[in-house]
């Protein structure tokens, strides 16, 4: 299904229903305005989207900056910037279908989760170059992952053994997991976004949908924490917060939840690699 972001000049267009065009109104107003107002005006235009299936072409294409901003920013070249904003749109639509404005929250926080699935399996499914099991992609992206985190942590690039230990692996299947990511043919969703323009690595693109708005990306980012994170238990959920949001060290992590630095750390690898296996089956 295509989905297109203008509409046919050529052909007449329905009247679009005066709720719907008010609605429109303030939403192009508010983008000139704090990020906020703007959020508010999405959330009540898709409020309408249900209730009215005569404009909801129209509706779709004033919500479409959403989608669009999030198939840059999925971007890596290799693949058709055209197919990512088309299954970024299907995941758009899908988020109009179950949208309900009386559950308070914001239509992007309730969107972006559905978008970014779709695009997600989109890499899952076709950016393979060769068969590989999906058992094997889910271990390849997980050592990709872990290998990033600890290079991050450690400030040089971690061997084949440090993840090995790290992850509780066996060395050949972490050297397998690796290899076997070399099968796909585009960058790691981790990695900098790529020009439209030049189809080199490295340089994200200037305009996101128009404009760039840091707001999705920030909303993108606690939505899936928060998602990932629901349901830990209330310790663990304790100490990712004290170990990276107010940055203590396992000693005194232990001594807060009265257990062992040791305990702690293994605590943390356990979460950690729940976490990313939950992501990576997203």
């Amino acid at each position: 299904m295509f989905i297109s972001s203008a509409p046919d000049r050529g052909a007449r267009q329905p009247t679009t229903a005066p709720a719907v065009s008010l609605a429109v109104a303030r939403l192009r107003q508010a983008r000139k305005r704090e990020l906020e107002a703007q959020r508010a005006a999405e959330t009540a235009l898709a409020a309408l989207y249900l209730d009215h299936p005569a404009d909801r072409d129209a509706i779709v294409r004033e919500l479409m900056p959403i989608s669009d901003g999030i198939a840059h920013r999925y971007y890596r070249g290799g693949e058709s910037l055209d197919d990512l904003q088309q299954v970024a749109a299907l995941g758009l639509l899908k988020a109009l279908a179950r949208f309900d404005a009386s559950r308070g929250s914001s239509f992007v926080a309730f969107a972006i989760p559905t978008i970014k699935g779709e695009l997600r399996r989109h890499y899952r499914d076709h950016t393979w170059a060769v068969h590989v099991p999906r058992g094997q992609q889910e271990l390849a992206q997980l050592v990709v992952n872990t290998a990033r985190r600890l290079q991050s942590e450690g400030g040089h690039e971690p061997t084949a053994d440090d993840v090995a230990r790290e992850l509780e692996l066996e060395v050949e299947a972490v050297v397998e997991a690796l290899g076997a990511s070399q099968a796909m043919r585009t960058l790691s969703l981790d990695a900098p976004a790529a020009s439209a323009e030049s189809n080199e690595p490295g340089a994200a693109p200037e305009i996101v949908a128009g404009e760039h708005d840091p707001g999705y990306e920030l909303a993108e980012d606690r939505v899936a924490v928060s998602q990932l994170t629901a349901g830990l238990p209330e310790r663990d959920r304790l100490m990712l917060a004290l170990r990276y949001g107010q940055g203590f060290s396992q000693s005194q992590i232990g001594a807060r939840v009265g257990v062992s630095q040791m305990q702690v750390s293994r605590c943390l690898r356990r979460i950690m690699t729940d976490l990313s296996s939950a992501a990576a089956a997203e």
